[in-house]
């Protein structure tokens, strides 16, 4: 994994992508999306009080991410020892789950005790005719997967979601969330993947 430092960032070059200044309570959901057109690289950036701020690092730390999952990673942004965001590598809009892709994603989470929160179709793109992911940092441990499902409920964000039982049948063993943001996203393979909808 490639680290960069924020000082060598000057983001002042880039086109402003997306800006989201956030906070719930004490909770820092904000992060900011620059493009540079120059290399083709995407910055995504947060605050040193983000609230996903290490869960990429852990992520790689477990072995959920490595750089077959993530061909399109450029390296993760640091600055004093905190984890303050990523850069990718321009990539395409794929928006399709294929079972070997979806299948490989059941085998990391069981193995590293890691599950990708956020993973739908609208974050699955293709670099280089490699299948990628974007927006990495909503991944969590599996010990955490009960509060995200209840802060799923009651902020309403439920809606299209699916579970994926990744325990072989035995319920009580651990299932994987993903959402379905958009239905004419899913395609045959997703769709006869799914373990049930809830």
């Amino acid at each position: 994994m490639k680290q960069y430092s924020l000082d060598e960032i000057d983001v002042s070059k880039f086109q402003s992508i997306k800006s989201r200044e956030k906070w719930y309570g004490h909770q820092d959901h904000s992060r900011w999306i620059f493009y540079d057109e120059d290399n083709k690289l995407y910055y995504k950036i947060w605050n040193d009080t983000y609230i996903r701020r290490n869960t990429i690092v852990e992520a790689f730390e477990s072995g959920f991410y490595d750089e077959k999952l993530l061909p399109a990673l450029e390296g993760i942004i640091f600055w004093e020892g905190i984890c303050r965001g990523y850069i990718m590598k321009e990539c395409k809009k794929y928006g399709v789950m294929e079972d070997s892709f979806f299948d490989d994603i059941k085998k990391r989470t069981k193995k590293s005790n890691m599950f990708a929160y956020d993973l739908c179709p609208n974050h699955i793109f293709k670099y280089e005719e490699k299948i990628t992911i974007i927006d990495l940092e909503g991944v969590y441990s599996l010990d955490d997967y009960e509060t995200k499902t209840l802060y799923q409920y009651l902020t309403g964000a439920h809606s299209g979601q699916v579970n994926i039982d990744i325990s072989g049948g035995n319920h009580d063993a651990a299932i994987a969330t993903f959402h379905l943001d958009d239905a004419r996203l899913i395609n045959e393979a997703f769709s006869s993947s799914i373990g049930g909808v809830a």
